[in-house]
């Protein structure tokens, strides 16, 4: 709504990095360590960018990902770490969880590649709450209420 456009962008040497457009003029947001490939996948109009960043150019759409949120202030950060979840959920969420929208209140959706593996079905999630420190809440995971087919 404020005329701002978020993607990915490949490079010369291979990489591919997430990207903002506004104005005219196309902002690399680069890359978590360690990492050669990178996508934004959503901004809210606050400027929060939500996207993932992984270490491999290729099977992009397979889980292996480190989900990152984005604002102007922080610059990239992963975004798993930053939830008050437990240590178990935390490696399952870092395994699996694949983000794809920000709305203006800071709640992330996403889904959950892995959950539950055996039927093929993903899990819908919710995280929300001062991801940034904008609230006095904590961070949470709220499971989703159904299951889309892979």
């Amino acid at each position: 709504n404020v005329g701002q456009v978020v993607g990915q962008g490949n490079h010369r040497d291979g990489t591919v990095t997430a990207f903002m457009w506004e104005n005219g003029v196309m902002h690399d947001l680069g890359l978590l360590a360690g990492d050669r490939y990178s996508r934004a996948r959503a901004i809210n109009n606050l400027g929060q960018i939500v996207g993932e960043s992984r270490l491999y150019t290729k099977d992009v759409d397979r889980s292996g990902g480190r989900s990152f949120i984005w604002d102007i202030h922080g610059g990239m950060r992963e975004l798993v770490p930053m939830l008050r979840v437990s240590p178990k959920q935390q490696k399952e969420l870092a395994r699996a969880c694949a983000v794809f929208s920000i709305n203006d209140h800071g709640q992330i959706f996403g889904i959950n590649r892995h959950f539950p593996e055996a039927d093929g079905h993903q899990c819908n999630f919710i995280m929300s709450d001062a991801l940034l420190g904008t609230s006095t809440h904590g961070n949470t995971v709220v499971p989703g209420s159904g299951h889309a087919k892979q």
